[in-house]
């Protein structure tokens, strides 16, 4: 073997030695006053073999940045801040992102390290003389870590392919109840809007705790005083009741049943809720089949005695009426750019198609394109896009 051929030797960790070293590092901090240790910190920061090897580049930063004239002169300074045009700039290139870390380092009392996983690093700037004006760093958590992702049941498809984690604060949606509704909207403006309707959508009921009593008071309250009219319909999304018990389901399905009086009622339902469904009813559920599709679609129809009832997997969609049952395939894509909304879609799709004049199987049709397009793109189509999709399909 040649000289150059030697692998390099290899750092020995020593624990006692490292230990030690740590100790003592943590009592010389604790001996400081917080206002030593920032200055501490932000001095060893500044000793860091790059920000040395670049000094010359960072010295030139200092002139982007954005000052007043003279900050002493305040109707001034309060003038120039007023007349400011700020935009945002993402930075990809990564000679800007290393520019924008070291303005960071110089501009601020405290250390920076970037957090663990993706960074996006942002710089806010004035559009008329092209100075800096601030910055933003925005940084998602680490990708993977087993421990977290065991405990909450992630999975690979479920962060990469599902495209949806949702982990959102739903509190405030317990304040939200029909005296809640009356109170901002006005009681008189809120049944006129739903007399001049010809198309409502209720959806959510399942992560507001209260939306039973207020669909009960609805159409108790409100709806037997509305002017009959022959187009006006109510469309119904449970979004997902599997975080509801049997009864509250079987509770908001009787309350839904009730609007048939004095509307033609819709109830939409992705595949899992029309087996919730099938289940707290009684019914017997299906595969995914083009027959189990319409059957469960025409059971729960004919249990809550509505006009219409759609079911809706991934890869197709049925529907049933009075008049029958109907299916249609979807222009399934197996790597979707999002689907966290794609059933609000088929539903918009769905209803506007509906309230056109269109036949249920057209509708499926449309409803499914118009779903189709949006997890594609990540966008909402527009009609020609629908009817694009559809001519592919």
């Amino acid at each position: 073997m040649n000289f150059w051929d030697t692998e390099p030797a290899k750092p020995v960790f020593d624990y006692d030695i490292q230990r030690r070293e740590l100790i003592e590092n943590m009592d010389y901090l604790a001996a400081m006053t917080v206002e030593e240790q920032t200055l501490y910190k932000k001095w060893v920061e500044l000793q860091e073999p790059n920000m040395i090897r670049d000094k010359s580049l960072i010295s030139e930063l200092y002139d982007t940045q954005w000052m007043p004239k003279d900050i002493n002169n305040l109707e001034q300074t309060i003038k120039e801040i007023e007349e400011l045009e700020p935009y945002v700039e993402i930075l990809d290139d990564p000679k800007e992102s290393t520019k924008w870390t070291y303005v960071r380092k110089m501009i601020h009392t405290m250390g920076f390290t970037a957090n663990p996983g993706r960074n996006v690093k942002i710089n806010v700037k004035d559009r008329k003389s092209g100075k800096l004006l601030g910055q933003i760093s925005l940084a998602s958590d680490v990708t993977s870590m087993a421990v977290r992702d065991n405990y909450i049941g992630w999975s690979k498809d479920n962060k990469f392919k599902d495209g949806k984690l949702m982990l959102g604060n739903t509190r405030s949606l317990e304040e939200i109840d029909f005296q809640r509704i009356i109170s901002v909207a006005g009681e008189g403006a809120f049944t006129d809007m739903l007399a001049k309707a010809q198309s409502v959508s209720i959806v959510n009921w399942t992560m507001i705790p209260k939306m039973t009593s207020i669909l009960l008071e609805i159409v108790e309250r409100i709806m037997p005083n509305l002017p009959p009219i022959d187009t006006r319909n109510f469309f119904f999304d449970l979004t997902d009741p599997a975080k509801r018990s049997s009864d509250d389901i079987r509770e908001v399905l009787q309350v839904i049943s009730r609007y048939q009086a004095h509307a033609e009622v819709t109830l939409g339902l992705n595949y899992n809720e029309s087996l919730q469904v099938c289940d707290t009813l009684g019914l017997q559920s299906g595969g995914k089949e083009e027959e189990s599709l319409c059957s469960m679609a025409t059971e729960i129809r004919r249990k809550l005695e509505i006009a219409c009832v759609v079911v809706h997997p991934i890869e197709s969609a049925a529907c049933a009426t009075k008049d029958g049952a109907w299916w249609t395939p979807g222009p399934f894509t197996e790597n979707p750019k999002i689907t966290t909304g794609a059933g609000d879609h088929f539903n918009a799709g769905f209803s506007a198609a509906r309230l056109c004049g269109f036949s249920p199987l057209t509708s499926l049709a449309l409803a499914t394109c118009t779903s189709g397009h949006y997890v594609r793109t990540a966008q909402s189509p527009s009609t020609s896009q629908v009817i694009n999709l559809l001519r592919q399909a």
